[in-house]
């Protein structure tokens, strides 16, 4: 009579290296349509122009077909927050102040895919995307970027 200790092995299909691929492949794939979804910001709320162009690249973004009421609550929060950073006083804030209201905004949007990283943690694939492609780095329109965006982040860190 043969005698085994231990545990018996695991199926092969329940072991976890197994699946390890597959946990890593995109779950959604969303196909841009330059639809526009989501909201509009709020009318009784006077915005910088920088911030009514970033909330329209969300509202026509791929992210934004899969974002619901919760979502949009979310992203407007952070609409607030870049209004701070953009807005005509946003010279009056203090650079701690300044950096920890860009990490928070950083940290909403990457929940919704901002960057290539952020769509690979949450499996979160754009049709034709791809690692090489998406390293490439489109400029904004020139009137999308303030005149003084250099001179505004010196005085915000003492510069």
């Amino acid at each position: 009579m043969v005698s085994i200790s231990g545990r018996l092995p695991k199926e092969n299909r329940s072991r976890a290296r197994d699946n390890h691929r597959d946990d890593m492949r995109a779950r959604t794939i969303l196909v841009p349509d330059k639809r526009l979804r989501g909201p509009r910001l709020p009318s009784d709320i006077v915005w910088p122009r920088a911030t009514k162009l970033w909330w329209e690249t969300w509202r026509r973004s791929p992210q934004a077909q899969i974002m619901v009421d919760t979502d949009w609550s979310a992203m407007l929060e952070a609409a607030r927050m870049h209004r701070l950073l953009w807005s005509e006083t946003a010279d009056e804030l203090k650079p701690g102040e300044a950096a920890a209201l860009s990490r928070e905004l950083h940290r909403i949007t990457a929940n919704y895919g901002l960057t290539y990283c952020d769509r690979l943690k949450l499996r979160i694939r754009i049709d034709g995307e791809t690692e090489e492609n998406s390293s490439r780095v489109e400029s904004p329109p020139p009137e999308a970027v303030p005149d003084n965006v250099v001179d505004m982040y010196r005085r915000k860190l003492g510069a």
